[in-house]
């Protein structure tokens, strides 16, 4: 779950918590699941965003490793863990994402800033996602 406080035309805000379920770069409009509830918003009427589900230092190295197309048994063995932990990883990492799969997963944190452009995984995650400041 993330935090959001979203400030409205009239000048009024709102702060509520959900999951981002989309991010449209073109339009800026960004998604919100609250509950049953899907929200979209302007990227630029989001104030404050926090989120409370960052990946762990260990999630970071698996997704990073998922970009270059890794298995989850080479993963494994490359980490030092067994496959089992590798997959219930990237389900935590999945639901963090509000992705439903691998590519998926690879493709939102290459849209949050969560994967850098070398061959190395981040140290920790972004001070920024969506463009927004946490």
């Amino acid at each position: 779950m993330s935090t959001f406080t979203v400030k409205f035309n009239n000048g009024e805000a709102m702060t509520f918590s959900g999951e981002v379920v989309d991010v449209d770069s073109d339009s800026g409009v960004v998604s919100l699941r609250h509950g049953r509830d899907t929200y979209n918003f302007l990227r630029e009427s989001i104030l404050y965003w926090t989120m409370s589900n960052e990946l762990s230092d260990r999630q970071l190295q698996i997704v990073h490793m998922m970009s270059l197309g890794k298995t989850n048994g080479s993963i494994a063995r490359e980490l030092g863990f067994s496959e089992s932990t590798v997959r219930q990883e990237t389900i935590s990492i999945y639901r963090a994402l509000g992705v439903s799969g691998r590519d998926a997963a690879v493709i939102r944190s290459r849209e949050w800033g969560l994967l850098d452009l070398g061959n190395s995984p981040p140290a920790s995650p972004p001070a920024e996602a969506l463009g927004l400041t946490t």
